[in-house]
């Protein structure tokens, strides 16, 4: 990451960078019907940033986790997508994060 004329290399914002970048690659591929690459992506995103303990990186993942599991169409998936809603939406009124994306999806 660059800051004015300064490099700064903190894996940190690197993880949450990425996660956010595969967040919103993960829902452009749901928007065009292409659940099984967004799951795909979130999986491997989840890998990666499974190591770095960050509130920020596990709601965004797990919203994006949801919304697979709801486009899957099948009802035990979708039942497992509105559980994990909920529970990021209780989350996320605690950390301040993502609580406007937890409530659009």
């Amino acid at each position: 990451m660059t800051v004015g004329c300064e490099t700064i290399d903190n894996p940190l914002v690197d993880v949450v960078s990425r996660a956010t970048f595969e967040y919103y690659r993960a829902m452009y591929l749901l928007a065009r019907n292409d659940e099984e690459t967004a799951e795909g992506l979130i999986a491997a995103a989840k890998e990666r940033a499974a190591t770095v303990q960050n509130p920020r990186v596990e709601i965004l993942l797990g919203i994006a986790s949801a919304l697979c599991d709801w486009a899957s169409r099948e009802p035990k998936r979708e039942a497992r997508a509105r559980k994990e809603l909920r529970e990021l939406y209780h989350k996320s009124k605690h950390t301040r994060l993502y609580h406007d994306d937890v409530l659009r999806a």
